[in-house]
């Protein structure tokens, strides 16, 4: 019984060390996120607050990172409830592992009315706090 169980502990072990945890995550980079209307702005903002943050570092190629964070983002222009247009942003974001293994996957939506802020800044800021928020708790 106490063979099985230590046996069953270090292969335990084994496995969580072979395992990225999404806390070890210590440089990233950022790819595509897409080709649609807005999609390189969303990339260079979430590239300037992920920099800002210092939290991790951003690198610019993949084989220099730990994590890779790509996604789809896209801006559009929609007639608010006033006629006025309504700037919309949104994207989905993934941070994949040198494994290939998702370790972490967010969204973010935002509006702004025009020439009072910037949508693709929103939808940034949402997915850098969240994905840094949760390499901070895992």
């Amino acid at each position: 019984m106490t063979k099985k169980l230590l046996t069953g502990l270090v292969l335990t072990l084994l496995f969580c060390q072979a395992q990225p945890a999404l806390r070890d995550v210590k440089t990233i980079y950022v790819g595509s996120f897409g080709e649609g209307p807005g999609a390189n702005l969303i990339r260079s903002k979430i590239i300037s607050d992920l920099v800002k943050s210092k939290r991790v570092e951003v690198v610019e190629t993949v084989d220099r990172a730990d994590a890779v964070l790509t996604g789809i983002g896209e801006t559009s222009m929609v007639p608010g409830y006033s006629g006025d247009l309504v700037a919309y942003a949104t994207a989905g974001a993934r941070l994949v592992g040198k494994d290939q293994k998702i370790l972490w996957a967010g969204n973010a939506s935002s509006s702004r009315m025009t020439f009072s802020g910037s949508a693709t800044s929103g939808v940034a800021n949402r997915i850098v706090k969240d994905l840094l928020k949760s390499m901070q708790q895992r």
